[in-house]
């Protein structure tokens, strides 16, 4: 029986498996965290709701405005790949926050 996504993290997260935290962003992009810690289901990516502008979701360091995955506050994203230090993260203005789970 394979597992849903949602149903992954909860079990990874129960078990002490998976990598979890928040992140502040601002107008140089980032790796949201330096985990080089593979992970097996992916990294889902929230911004804050209480955010007051956009965040940019990529993958290396050219990540900016409108070259990312658009975040508006409260808005959310689930990237299926090995690592946390490969998304990186850019908001526009001021200093914005993302949570992040990676299992």
């Amino acid at each position: 029986m394979q597992l849903s996504r949602t149903e992954a993290i909860r079990a990874a997260l129960a078990n002490g498996s998976g990598l979890y935290g928040q992140a502040s962003v601002n107008n140089s992009a980032s790796a949201i965290n330096a985990s080089t810690s593979t992970v097996s289901h992916g990294v889902a990516v929230k911004a804050l709701s209480s955010n007051t502008d956009t965040v940019w979701i990529g993958f290396d360091v050219s990540t900016a405005a409108g070259t990312g995955l658009e975040l508006n506050p409260g808005e959310g994203v689930t990237l299926k790949i090995d690592q946390l230090a490969k998304v990186f993260a850019f908001a526009a203005t001021g200093t914005q926050k993302i949570s992040y789970v990676a299992t």
